[in-house]
């Protein structure tokens, strides 16, 4: 009996597929890598990790923040005062920053993998709404432009916000 299960357990790690990850460049001029594990270095050189299998989600949630960005870049506010959103490993947390003519937001992505700890500003309240809509663009622009990263089921998927603060008057 402690044979089989060891066989077992042996044939399920054997044929069990290791975690993929896509290594997005901080310029979002070179491309795609694909690993299996992250090292410290790829990070410190500008690496952003992304689980594959995640993708959809990780392209739903950038959507959902260029419709944020857009509304407070017309001016609207928000009633949320910060939240997160998830898409496997990587996390998106935003703030709201109020200012005279409608609300910018520092956005920050970080991805947990193996010990290692990986984030990337991606809007802050010192730049526009409208710089922010154009960084969170050409992040899925890179991305859809690399035909084998995905199938472009993203949009159908609609994005959960995780601990929302709510603005209280």
């Amino acid at each position: 009996m402690k044979t089989l299960l060891l066989f077992t357990f042996t044939l399920i790690s054997l044929f069990s597929s290791a975690q993929r990850i896509a290594l997005l460049s901080s310029n979002l001029k070179q491309p795609i890598i694909y690993t299996d594990s992250v090292t410290v270095e790829q990070i410190k050189s500008g690496y952003f990790p992304v689980e594959t299998n995640k993708v959809d989600s990780f392209l739903a949630n950038l959507l959902y923040l260029t419709n944020l960005v857009d509304n407070g870049k017309n001016g609207m506010r928000s009633k949320i005062q910060s939240f997160q959103l998830k898409s496997g490993k990587t996390t998106f947390e935003v703030y709201r920053v109020p200012y005279a003519y409608g609300d910018r937001f520092k956005i920050t992505g970080i991805t947990n993998l193996d010990y290692i700890t990986a984030k990337s500003l991606i809007g802050n309240d010192n730049i526009s709404n409208k710089k922010t809509f154009n960084k969170i663009n050409s992040i899925i622009e890179y991305i859809t432009n690399n035909k084998s990263f995905f199938e472009s089921k993203y949009r159908e998927i609609t994005p959960k916000e995780y601990n929302v603060v709510v603005k209280s008057d």
